[in-house]
């Protein structure tokens, strides 16, 4: 992934295997007290499973 200090939209086109992942790639966004946007696309139930884990 890609790591920049201060950004305020986060766009996941596919999403990790895992929460934990995901979690982080987000978090990505917003950091240092900024406000923040996080938009992901689902595509399939797999990647359904992972946001309702």
């Amino acid at each position: 992934s890609i790591d920049i200090e201060r950004i305020n939209l986060a766009i996941n086109y596919n999403l990790p295997n895992d929460l934990d992942s995901y979690l982080h790639r987000v978090g990505r966004a917003g950091r240092f007290g900024t406000k923040s946007l996080s938009i992901s696309f689902v595509a399939t139930a797999e990647d359904e499973d992972v946001l309702n884990s």
